[in-house]
């Protein structure tokens, strides 16, 4: 940012305080040098003072809030002694010609005075000198020259002083300032930066009413609310990289945004790399996301998306969107089916709470993205963006069809964001037939395995509570993760000769009462070694091995073939021992073909937690 840009924002800023009647002395000072010193400042000065009393005689607040905290009075009599102080520069550039006519006159007298002092003393004719002759040729073209000068009209003299100004343009650099073309109205935790590309991003004070020109803006967080000069209202989260292009255009990189246009302007256009999305008079969401893909949501009326690539081939595809109606485009101009998630927006300027709720749910989806690209992860099921009715649990790591769960009486609800989902498991026993859970089918045999899961269990019933279990619990490989009514982790797995060569392991710490109801991170750790240990929000809950039990775990044996979440299909096995349903949410499904450390189990906890 240049010189000249820098006076202009601390013009604006201290223009934002005079009309908010805050103004210090200090402050009063430099606004008047600043106003005196340019002669653009008083236009603009006025053109923020009309922006500023429409927008609050339109939020209602009338003529009187308008003037609130501002002396009018003042403010006027600084905006005509800037205008007095132009004009006194011209009648000073007067002054001082005239000053300089005047001494050309006296000297002029001075001069006709000693020559008829001369021919007084000495009557007889005399030989001139030639130097008096030239002085005389020189004092009379002085005095033609200043009786011209002299009887010149004020007109020819302004005309003089705008040519001697013009020169001094030509030589000094012509500073352009752009109109404003949006106005802050609201924020929260923002941090804006002036992005030009050429020199380090420049801070932009949050201050409210503050007017922002054309050119790149950078949002590295919070939120920001603009009103164009159009009458748009348009709301940015950030992170988000956008340019200002015209009071009815606006272009983003990344980031989401959400605009509310009325009637009489529509016509307003978001440009994105991919598309261009043409408001028809409506309210709708835009997100261009690191995927290199541009989703739009329509709450209320109709938008066109018109897809393009920036290669210049034009225009690919269009599309018109109607409420609640959403479409995304890839980088190729393809449109592609998008689920309709109204949550994903913030639709007006959110309160810090709120705000951090939605930053640590986008912590949430960036590590997502990270854990994708583990090569040990074997499915990742992040029950986020499915629709009410979906029988399958989408695997989000591996696109593979064959990897979804089949979702059999679990219902979808709301997760431990309340933008994204979860399944309910309404619990029974087991006896009475299984009726609420998922059925995985993970395929080959590991050596080493991490289960791990966001949960909410509403009660502890029966014997056992099923978690994660083996279908049949029949051969080597199969195992069973359970809770005990006590609260206690329970383990139980097959090897070589059935259930005589079980292994069994229980927690020493429990899940307490005061722990139900609420979400809570469990995850189960086998290693390579046989060793095995359960976490609970990231705290090891001490797994000890049964001492009835067959000691010792074969590796290679761990599978995941046929497992359900929340139910076991085969509970009729082991009469007398009351086996139950899980009853409670869980709204998250990881398992790796290797043993997580402590250190990783954490990182799943702090990226999660809603």
């Amino acid at each position: 940012m240049n010189d000249n840009q820098r006076i202009e924002y601390e013009f604006q800023e201290l223009v934002t305080l005079c009309l908010e009647g805050q103004l210090s002395a200090e402050k009063k000072a430099r606004f008047r040098e600043l106003m005196i010193g340019n002669a653009e400042f008083p236009a603009l000065y006025r053109r923020q003072a009309v922006v500023h009393g429409m927008l609050l005689w339109n939020r209602g607040m009338g003529a009187r809030r308008c003037l609130n905290g501002i002396d009018p009075i003042a403010v006027a009599e600084l905006l005509a002694e800037a205008e007095r102080e132009a004009r006194r520069q011209v009648e000073r550039e007067a002054a001082e010609r005239a000053r300089l006519i005047e001494r050309a006159e006296a000297e002029k007298r001075r001069l006709e005075e000693e020559l008829e002092q001369s021919r007084r003393r000495r009557p007889q004719p005399i030989e001139i000198p030639v130097s008096v002759v030239y002085l005389g040729a020189a004092a009379m073209a002085a005095c033609l020259f200043m009786v011209f000068v002299h009887f010149a009209s004020r007109e020819e003299l302004v005309t003089a002083v705008a040519a001697d100004r013009a020169t001094a343009e030509e030589v000094a650099p012509e500073v352009v300032v752009e109109p404003v073309l949006a106005v802050l109205s609201d924020s929260v935790e923002a941090e804006l930066y002036v992005d030009d590309g050429d020199s380090p991003p420049t801070v932009v004070p949050m201050k409210p009413h503050a007017g922002y020109r054309a050119g790149a803006y950078s949002l590295d967080r919070g939120v920001i609310e603009l009103e164009m000069r159009s009458g748009v209202k348009v709301l940015i989260e950030g992170p988000a990289a956008y340019a200002l292009v015209s009071e009815d255009r606006i272009r983003v990189e990344r980031g989401r945004l959400v605009g509310n246009v009325s009637p009489d302007s529509i016509g307003f256009t978001i440009e994105t790399p991919y598309a261009a999305i043409v408001d028809l008079g409506t309210e709708f969401g835009v997100e261009v996301s690191m995927d290199e893909t541009v989703g739009v949501t329509v709450f209320d009326g109709e938008v066109e998306v018109v897809a393009s690539v920036s290669d210049g081939a034009g225009v690919l595809g269009r599309r018109r969107l109607e409420v609640n109606e959403s479409a995304r485009v890839n980088q190729e101009g393809e449109f592609l089916d998008a689920v309709v998630n109204d949550d994903r927006f913030f639709r007006e300027v959110p309160d810090p709470s709120t705000l951090a709720r939605k930053q640590a749910y986008e912590r949430w989806m960036e590590h997502c993205k990270q854990l994708a690209e583990d090569d040990d992860v074997l499915a990742h099921y992040t029950f986020d963006n499915q629709e009410p009715n979906d029988s399958l649990l989408l695997e989000r790591a591996n696109d593979g069809q064959s990897l979804h769960g089949n979702i059999k009486g679990a219902t979808w609800e709301s997760g431990r964001w309340s933008f994204k989902q979860s399944l309910r498991f309404e619990g029974v026993a087991t006896a009475n037939g299984a009726n609420n859970y998922v059925h995985f089918r993970i395929p080959g045999k590991h050596d080493a395995l991490t289960i791990a899961a966001w949960v909410q269990i509403d009660e502890l019933l029966g014997d056992y509570v099923s978690l994660f279990m083996c279908a049949d619990y029949e051969g080597a490989g199969d195992f069973h993760w359970q809770l005990r009514k006590n609260g206690q982790f329970h383990l139980g797995f097959l090897q070589d000769g059935g259930l005589e060569a079980q292994v069994a392991w229980e927690s020493s710490k429990r899940v307490e009462p005061h722990q139900l109801r609420t979400w809570m991170h469990i995850a189960l750790v086998i290693q390579e070694s046989g060793e095995v240990d359960c976490y609970m929000d990231g705290m090891s809950v001490d797994m000890v091995a049964d001492p009835d039990s067959q000691q010792g775990l074969t590796p290679g044996l761990l599978r995941l073939e046929d497992v359900c979440l929340g139910s076991w299909l085969n509970s009729t096995r082991f009469p007398g021992v009351t086996f139950h349903d899980l009853r409670g949410k869980v709204d998250e499904v990881l398992m790796v073909g290797r043993a997580m450390n402590q250190q990783e189990i954490v990182r799943l906890v702090e990226k999660g937690k809603p």
